[in-house]
């Protein structure tokens, strides 16, 4: 199935779950994720199903001092 991940078609497999998708891409857990525009809680990343033509915005936190 296709997804857009960051402004990129990808294509992953089906029944992927957002944990599954952040581990392909090299992220940890400690991201934003927002589906079709909608922000997802942490808790949720192990269960929510991603779906065909899904689109994915990932964000890392920005640190400093």
């Amino acid at each position: 199935m296709d997804i857009i991940a960051n402004g990129r078609t990808l294509s992953i497999p089906s029944e992927c779950t957002v944990t599954m998708l952040l581990q392909l891409l090299g992220y940890s857990n400690h991201v934003a994720v927002f589906i079709n525009g909608n922000q997802l809680l942490m808790s949720e990343y192990e269960s929510y199903k991603l779906k065909n033509q899904d689109s994915v915005k990932i964000i890392r936190p920005l640190s400093g001092g």
